[in-house]
C-alpha cells in the first residue's frame, strides 16, 4: 500500500501501521525477542522460527527499502513509533 499512489491510501495505511504498533507491540513480544537474541550473542542455538517482534521488525525494514524511496518521509514515521516502542 505504501508504493501506491493514491495518497489517500498511502495515509491511511501508515496511520493503521503506527497505531497497531501502539497497541499490539508490548513488552511481552519485547521480551521474547530480546531474550532470543541474547540466547543468540551467548553462543546458545535457535529451536524456534524467529520470535514475533523479529518478524516486525524485519518488515518494517523493507519500508526503506529502494522501491518505497518516495515515502520515506512516511516510513520514517512508522519506524519511530517502533523505535519508541522498542
Amino acid at each position: 500500500v505504501l508504493a501506491c499512489k493514491h495518497a489517500e491510501a498511502v495515509f491511511a495505511a501508515v496511520d493503521a501501521l503506527k497505531d497497531l504498533i501502539e497497541t499490539c507491540v508490548d513488552e511481552v513480544l519485547i521480551k521474547q525477542g530480546v531474550g532470543q537474541l541474547q540466547m543468540d550473542m551467548n553462543g546458545g542455538t535457535r529451536k524456534s522460527a524467529p520470535t514475533t517482534i523479529e518478524k516486525i521488525c524485519a518488515s518494517l525494514e523493507g519500508f526503506i527499502g529502494y522501491q518505497y524511496i518516495a515515502v520515506w518521509d512516511l516510513s520514517l514515521q512508522i519506524l519511530s513509533v517502533m523505535f519508541d516502542k522498542l
